[in-house]
């Protein structure tokens, strides 16, 4: 078994539309896209409670073992309620796309207006490998936002400090 993260290509550079499925990486990419336009057609548009959270580990040594990457989009997507769920699950820092990259997250937000991230989740490493206890926060974060009823675990950080570092 390979160690390495794409074979052919970078799946996470090809959600800009219907790619040609010249290779497996191009027909999951546009079987994914198709499942989101699915996954959010019976909703409105400007749904805050729409978010989208594409999870991963980072592939090289970072300064942050956890950092969240918020897509640039036209749409409103960056929303206190999702910013105070990543303060919840003490992820350590948040860069600001200032321009449109074809990436998951990107995708949901720009043509869905859904609330996205990409959360690298410490450092890729061999299946069963990784420092799970580090994740710790995220892990109660998730497990409160997925078990609590409506906006509550959406809005119960609202007006706290922030220890967050923004990087531009």
């Amino acid at each position: 078994m390979r160690h390495q993260r794409f074979i052919d290509e970078n799946m996470n550079r090809l959600f800009k539309q219907m790619n040609d499925e010249s290779n497996p990486d191009t027909v999951r990419a546009n079987t994914l896209q198709a499942l989101l336009r699915g996954f959010y057609a019976s909703a409105s548009f400007d749904d805050p409670l729409r978010w989208h959270l594409d999870l991963h580990c980072a592939i090289r040594d970072s300064v942050h073992y956890t950092f969240a990457v918020s897509p640039y989009s036209e749409q409103p997507t960056r929303s206190l309620p999702l910013f105070s769920f990543l303060q919840q699950a003490e992820v350590e820092a948040v860069l600001m796309a200032n321009s449109p990259s074809p990436t998951f997250s990107w995708f949901s937000a720009a043509y869905f207006g859904a609330q996205a991230f990409t959360l690298e989740l410490g450092k890729v490493a061999p299946f069963g490998e990784n420092e799970l206890s580090r994740l710790e926060p995220f892990y109660q974060a998730l497990q409160a936002l997925v078990t609590t009823p409506t906006h509550e675990a959406r809005s119960n950080l609202s007006g706290k400090k922030t220890r967050w570092q923004f990087i531009k």
